[in-house]
C-alpha cells in the first residue's frame, strides 16, 4: 500500500508517497500556492485545458 503525503501551507506545498514501512519513494515536491501557476508547476494543464483561476477574472 503506498500513502500519499500534502502539506497544504499559505505560499507553498509540499507532497510526497511513503509506502506502508514508512520508506519515501519519492522525493518531497513543492508547489506555489498561486493562481498562476500552482499544481500546474507539477502537473502541466492538458493543452485544451484552461486555467480554472483565468475564467473567474
Amino acid at each position: 500500500m503506498y500513502y500519499y503525503g500534502l502539506d497544504i501551507a499559505k505560499y507553498k506545498h509540499e507532497a510526497t508517497v511513503i509506502d506502508e514501512a514508512g520508506k519515501a519513494l519519492l522525493d518531497s515536491i513543492s508547489f506555489s500556492n498561486s493562481n498562476e501557476n500552482g499544481l500546474y508547476e507539477v502537473i502541466p494543464p492538458k493543452p485544451n485545458q484552461q486555467n480554472s483561476a483565468d475564467s473567474t477574472m
